[in-house]
């Protein structure tokens, strides 16, 4: 998540408190240009919430990890 946008922020809780009751939570990390955190290895599906230079850079980010993106 890019914690410079407000929106994000705000949606972020929101998806966060629906993983966490629908699902599993693993982690949760900046949107920034450093590898991946050990945790997306246990990963199922990687979320990104920001504009389109934060999806974009994430894609990249984690386009090693073979997982899903939702953007």
């Amino acid at each position: 998540m890019n914690q410079d946008k407000p929106d994000a922020v705000a949606a972020a809780a929101e998806v966060r408190s629906l993983i966490i009751a629908h699902g599993r939570l693993i982690g949760d990390c900046e949107a920034t240009l450093a590898p991946p955190p050990p945790e997306a290895s246990a990963a199922d599906l990687i979320v990104a919430l920001g504009g389109d230079g934060t999806l974009l850079s994430q894609a990249r980010r984690f386009a090693d990890s073979g997982l899903p993106l939702l953007v």
